[in-house]
């Protein structure tokens, strides 16, 4: 994905939720497209509230470890939850 998606390698780099301590969050950004990812890495169902910024309805799952993947302003990661959105 690196190659077909420079934004993955080269983009710029922001971290989120820095207090946070059960996700890992952060945001590449690069010609005009962001990407955000969220990282679980723990074995229960936890809900986070992303910032206002972040909310985008027509967001693209790029990668995940599940099936299926929503952003959501209050959203809930699954055990062990990896997700990339593409924002628009």
């Amino acid at each position: 994905m690196r190659t077909e998606m420079p934004l993955i390698s080269d983009g710029s780099y922001k971290g989120i939720l820095l207090d946070d301590k059960e996700v890992y969050a952060y945001v590449r950004e690069k010609d005009g497209q962001r990407l955000l990812v969220l990282n679980h890495f723990y074995g229960t169902d936890y809900t986070l509230t992303l910032p206002e910024e972040y909310i985008d309805e027509a967001a693209e799952v790029v990668i995940g470890n599940y099936e299926t993947a929503s952003l959501q302003k209050e959203m809930t990661l699954r055990p062990y939850e990896t997700v990339a959105f593409l924002l628009k």
